[in-house]
C-alpha cells in the first residue's frame, strides 16, 4: 500500500510539475504575442500618421487651388460691376443727349 501511495504522490508531483511548466510556457507565449502585437500596433500607428500627413497636404493643395479659382471669379465679378456702372453712366448720358435733341429748341 505504501508503494501505491508513493506512486500517487509521484503522479501528483509530476502533474504539478507539468502544470508549472505549462503555465511558464503559456506566460512566455503571451509575452511573445504581446511583443508582436505591440510591434504591429506601432506599424499601424505609423501608417495612420503617414496617411494623415498625406491627407493634410492634399487638403492644403485643394484649398490653395480653390482659393485661386475663387480669386479669379471675384475679380471677374468686380470687372462686371465696373462695366455695369460705366454702362449705366453711358446710358444715362445718352438719354440726356437724346432728350435735349428731341426737345423743342427755344431760341
Amino acid at each position: 500500500m505504501k508503494s501505491k501511495t508513493k506512486n500517487n504522490q509521484n503522479i501528483l508531483s509530476a502533474i504539478n510539475d507539468l502544470g508549472k511548466s505549462l503555465r511558464l510556457e503559456f506566460r512566455k507565449g503571451l509575452k511573445s504575442t504581446e511583443r508582436i502585437l505591440r510591434t504591429e500596433i506601432l506599424r499601424v500607428e505609423e501608417r495612420v500618421e503617414e496617411t494623415e500627413e498625406k491627407l493634410r497636404e492634399e487638403i492644403k493643395e485643394s484649398n490653395r487651388n480653390l482659393t485661386t479659382k475663387i480669386d479669379g471669379i471675384a475679380k471677374g465679378v468686380d470687372d462686371l460691376r465696373t462695366d455695369n456702372t460705366v454702362g449705366a453712366d453711358q446710358i444715362r448720358d445718352l438719354r440726356e443727349r437724346v432728350t435735349k435733341l428731341e426737345s423743342p429748341q427755344t431760341a
